[in-house]
């Protein structure tokens, strides 16, 4: 359920004077880009969404959905900085309960957020041959961050279950030195 605490949290967060936006795309997208199908993106819970202005400046179309108003804000100026403001369609709305059309997307990116129950309205929202990269704190992670919410965990293991429906291009889970997750990337079968 959509919490406006947790709105609050993250506007606090990315308007706080010492919060500076780090624009380098996630590792794994940077690395992976050359074997993803072109089109219209979704970027989940993007944050001030490095990995969308990455994407548009690629020439994806990308609709972006985060919560903060702060970090939507924050990602419109970058992207009429970079010329790219055409190709972000900017929403302000909680990943968790977010309406997301059927067979839309050529890919789909989930980056350090993940709630299990998303994860068939996440391959529901894939076009027939999209992909789908998700990174996602493990249960190991609260090792390190023991406040993180449990909630948004999964299992060692756990994300290929979830994806059963994907052809699995690539899952694999990383522990230490500061966080612990699990990086799945499946692709939707063609019919």
């Amino acid at each position: 359920m959509p919490s406006l605490s947790d709105r609050i949290r993250w506007n606090r967060r990315y308007s706080d004077p010492s919060f500076i936006p780090d624009w380098a795309p996630d590792v794994v997208l940077a690395q992976k880009i050359s074997d993803l199908p072109k089109g219209r993106a979704l970027d989940m819970a993007a944050g001030v969404g490095a990995n969308s202005l990455f994407l548009a400046k690629r020439g994806y179309h990308v609709d972006v959905l985060d919560m903060s108003d702060v970090a939507i804000e924050t990602l419109r100026r970058a992207g009429d900085a970079e010329g790219v403001s055409g190709r972000l369609e900017l929403i302000r709305s909680d990943a968790r309960d977010a309406s997301l059309p059927r067979e839309t997307y050529d890919l789909v990116i989930c980056f350090r957020f993940f709630f299990p129950n998303l994860a068939g309205r996440l391959i529901d929202t894939l076009k027939p041959g999209g992909v789908l990269i998700s990174r996602a704190f493990t249960t190991r992670h609260l090792r390190y961050k023991p406040d993180w919410p449990m909630d948004r965990c999964v299992a060692p293991g756990e994300l290929p279950g979830l994806f059963a429906e994907l052809e699995s291009m690539t899952y694999e889970e990383a522990d230490g030195p500061n966080e612990a997750f699990a990086l799945f990337l499946g692709r939707k079968p063609a019919r």
